[in-house]
């Protein structure tokens, strides 16, 4: 039962079980001790988590692949990537999951050299990769705008892995191609639209409203020579363009063949 609660994010309750299942002297093996620690990582309850790890490693359940990678978990998604890897060195068979979770968590915090290293390491070992392990990667480059190597990594999914794309993937892409548009030339207000557009047909509707705020900002309600349309969520340029950056053509022609591979 405590398992099930943890699975479908009941965090409070599963602690609460915990407890109660300690409080009539049943023994907590290796998976109710996986669940409470789920549980901790969703409440951001870090010093509880700490504790049940302490009590983890005095039971000798620490190497254990269920639990080691709940440990992983707890400090990754608390933010503490050393703890999580330390964790992550004690199991001498991992799964796909537990490298994911390392992966995971390390792109989400911004350690992205620490992600691409742990990438290589999973070539290196001939890890099986799924479509979470690329969303993964695809987020770390993200953090250091590295358009080409993301892109590599975007098309050996399907070349090399047999992985097709899904949405995120797509915008995890297009995220950072826009990101070094706006970067390169932020007065480009047809950068601007197609992004809003493409974040409007995948239903990131919080991201269109940061783009319309950000044009907003700009004075982009009308420019001259320069005008946008929304119709059915989706915003339409029409007009002429001012001198763009050198790269900045070509950045823009990428994310309307993502936009039109979405489709």
């Amino acid at each position: 039962i405590i398992t099930a609660y943890s699975e479908h994010g009941d965090g409070k309750t599963t602690l609460e079980m915990f407890r109660k299942m300690e409080l009539d002297g049943t023994k907590a093996n290796m998976y109710a001790y996986s669940g409470v620690l789920d549980a901790c990582s969703r409440l951001g309850a870090l010093s509880e988590g700490i504790a049940f790890h302490s009590r983890i490693i005095a039971l000798g359940l620490e190497k254990h692949l269920v639990v080691a990678t709940a440990i992983v978990t707890m400090y990754s998604r608390c933010g503490r990537m050393h703890e999580a890897r330390i964790a992550f060195d004690t199991v001498k068979k991992k799964d796909l999951v537990c490298w994911n979770t390392l992966l995971a968590g390390y792109a989400q915090h911004g350690h992205s050299n620490d992600a691409l290293q742990l990438f290589q390491e999973m070539v290196m070992e001939s890890c099986e990769m799924n479509r979470v392990t690329f969303n993964s990667i695809l987020h770390a480059c993200s953090h250091t705008g590295l358009v080409e190597l993301a892109r590599s990594y975007f098309v050996s999914m399907t070349m090399d892995h047999g992985i097709s794309h899904e949405v995120d993937h797509f915008v995890r892409l297009i995220d950072l191609v826009a990101d070094r548009v706006l970067e390169l030339d932020p007065a480009n207000t047809a950068a601007f639209v197609l992004l809003s557009s493409i974040y409007g047909r995948v239903g990131r509707w919080d991201d269109v409203r940061r783009i319309r705020r950000a044009m907003q900002e700009r004075g982009w309600k009308k420019l001259p020579g320069q005008s946008y349309i929304e119709i059915k969520n989706r915003l339409h340029e029409f007009g002429t363009t001012g001198k763009l950056h050198p790269q900045t053509d070509k950045l823009k022609a990428e994310l309307e063949r993502l936009d039109r591979q979405m489709q």
